[in-house]
This record gives C-alpha cells, sequence and structure tokens, in this order.
C-alpha cells in the first residue's frame, strides 16, 4: 500500500525497512575535523532572559481596539494615551460600550485615563482593550516588559 502526502509531493512506502544505511565499517569511519571556535562578545541567553516590546498605537477617532494581546509572558506593560484621554478594559464589549465613545466620560465602563498618564504596572497576562473617548485620533504608547516561563 503506498500513502502520498500531497504537501510534500512525495510517495511514503510502508512496506518493511531494508535495513541500516550504513554499514557498521561506514559508521566507524570518522568523516568529520573538529574546528578550533573561539567565542568574542558572548550574549547572555539563560532561561530567565528578559525583553521588552515598546510601541504607539493610533486609535481612529471614538473608535476602540485591543491594543495588547493575552501574554503568559508578559511580565509588566504600561499604557499611555499621548492625545486625548481613553478608556481601558480587558473585555471587547466594555471598550466598545457606547458610554465610552463620549467626551469626557462621565460614566466609563473601564478605566479612564486622561491624557499623558501613565498606568501603574500593569501585571496580568489578559488582553487589553483601549476606547477613545474623542472624535478625533489618539496615540497609545506601550512598554511591555516580557521574560521567560520558568
Amino acid at each position: 500500500m503506498s500513502v502520498q502526502n500531497r504537501d510534500r509531493l512525495h510517495t511514503q512506502d510502508e512496506s518493511a525497512h531494508p535495513g541500516p544505511v550504513e554499514t557498521v565499517e561506514q559508521e566507524a569511519v570518522e568523516d568529520y575535523a573538529a574546528v578550533r571556535v573561539h567565542v568574542t562578545n558572548a550574549v547572555d541567553v539563560s532561561p530567565a532572559a528578559q525583553f521588552g516590546i515598546y510601541e504607539t498605537i493610533v486609535l481612529a477617532g471614538s473608535g476602540n481596539q485591543q491594543i495588547l494581546p493575552r501574554d503568559p509572558l508578559r511580565q509588566f506593560a504600561y499604557i499611555m494615551s499621548v492625545d486625548e484621554p481613553v478608556v481601558i478594559t480587558t473585555t471587547l464589549e466594555a471598550s466598545q460600550a457606547t458610554v465610552n465613545q463620549v467626551a469626557l466620560v462621565p460614566n466609563p465602563s473601564g478605566a479612564y485615563m486622561p491624557a499623558l498618564a501613565w498606568t501603574p504596572p500593569i501585571r496580568h497576562n489578559d488582553p487589553v482593550y483601549a476606547a477613545n473617548t474623542s472624535s478625533t485620533p489618539t496615540r497609545v504608547v506601550l512598554l511591555v516588559e516580557r521574560g521567560t516561563q520558568e
């Protein structure tokens, strides 16, 4: 019986394997030569390495979108709206609420953030959404510290 894998364009034969490809004598022969290596400017790649993501997102006027995805490696995140106040939430539904799409947002559905104010460190790994409270676009700055799970 023959099975064809169309993604890889080869045929797989299910008959018995013919045996070792190399003889014992061929395996014993060392067909490589050692190469001397000198490492300079070594980079630490330990499991606890941290790295950051820095981004500016432009929210459309009266728009909303996800600004941080669910991220199990996120340790801290900081958010600041540059031009206009925003409301941040952890659900898409809350960010889309009509109460967040009005000037001065008297009853926000989420956390109201005035322009040029930083959030305290966000230490959870859930998604974060932002709603622009103004009809003009606004820039949202994201600083994210990530690390590996131990």
